[in-house]
């Protein structure tokens, strides 16, 4: 009974936070249609100019959602912009003396940021990092006691209730985990929409995060051993695991404009078959879990 308890409270956790980010991507849908670059330009021209010294150039990627700042007079150092669900996370890289630095920082609630909020987070940004790379360069140089001023931005709070979350994969095998991956990317890719497509789903990259996984590794078991493994290693995963699963890989089957994509719907029903639930038993679980979120006000 208590084992019950504490996994319908891990579900109902996932599903407090997938829900409302889900929300969150679909306004993304509409902020997305201005490039990041234009939608960003005033925070973009004044790290250019701190960092890179005016001279970098926007270097689009295959997504929407994130954009890269370099410069090759520059070489050394690497920015990379992200958005997602109204929040921008900014990456840096810097090279020093054949020691790499990585710093990285979220500022939150920037759907629509004035000329003043960017300028703000851009001078924020800016002060911080230069801290970070004068302590590296200083680290790289032989001085190692200025390295315990290095901290990584992201880091999870002992009270985040994502570490819940975590905790809940922890007696699987590292396989396991893995199969998690191959099993959503195999129903994200079942109408041939590309691998950059899915991969950088917030969704599908939230859960590899979650597990403590990189792609590589999960799309090189999945290449090796092929997709009946990922259902052997998935068969008879406890049924709290595979709720959250089914609320993980739910939002796949559908499309950038949040509407249903057939074929991806149909894998999603198949590969939960493979697994041992039925159609049935997938959407009586979904429709649990979207209940209590509704009887709790989250939706």
């Amino acid at each position: 009974m208590v084992a019950l308890l504490i996994l319908l409270a891990i579900i109902f956790i996932l599903a407090m936070l997938a829900l409302p980010f889900l929300s969150n991507l679909m306004k993304d849908c509409l902020d997305l249609k201005v490039p990041l670059e234009k939608k960003f330009e005033v925070f973009i021209s004044l790290i250019n100019q701190g960092i890179l010294g005016g001279k970098g150039e926007i270097i689009k990627t295959k997504s929407k959602r994130q954009v890269n700042l370099f410069s090759d007079d520059e070489a050394n150092k690497i920015i990379n912009l992200y958005y997602s669900t109204g929040h921008l996370t900014v990456f840096l890289k810097f090279k020093w003396y054949h020691k790499e630095m990585e710093y990285e920082k979220t500022f939150y609630n920037m759907r629509n940021p004035s000329t003043f909020d960017q300028k703000d987070a851009a001078n924020e940004f800016l002060e911080e990092a230069k801290i970070k790379m004068e302590a590296h360069m200083q680290s790289a140089l032989g001085t190692p006691e200025q390295t315990a001023n290095h901290t990584s931005a992201g880091v999870e709070m002992p009270d985040d209730p994502m570490s819940v979350v975590t905790d809940a994969y922890r007696d699987l095998s590292k396989d396991q985990r893995r199969a998690i991956m191959g099993f959503m990317y195999v129903i994200g890719t079942a109408d041939g929409t590309s691998e950059d497509t899915v991969i950088n789903n917030p969704m599908f990259l939230n859960q590899l995060r979650t597990l403590g996984l990189v792609w590589s590794e999960c799309k090189t078991q999945l290449t090796e051993k092929g997709e009946d493994y990922i259902y052997q290693q998935l068969n008879g995963i406890d049924s709290g695991l595979a709720a959250m699963l089914m609320l993980n890989a739910f939002p796949l089957t559908r499309d950038f404009e949040n509407r249903p994509a057939e074929k991806r719907t149909d894998k999603f029903y198949e590969a939960f078959g493979r697994i041992g639930y039925d159609r049935k038993a997938v959407d009586d679980n979904i429709q649990k879990i979207l209940l209590m979120m509704k009887q709790f006000g989250f939706q």
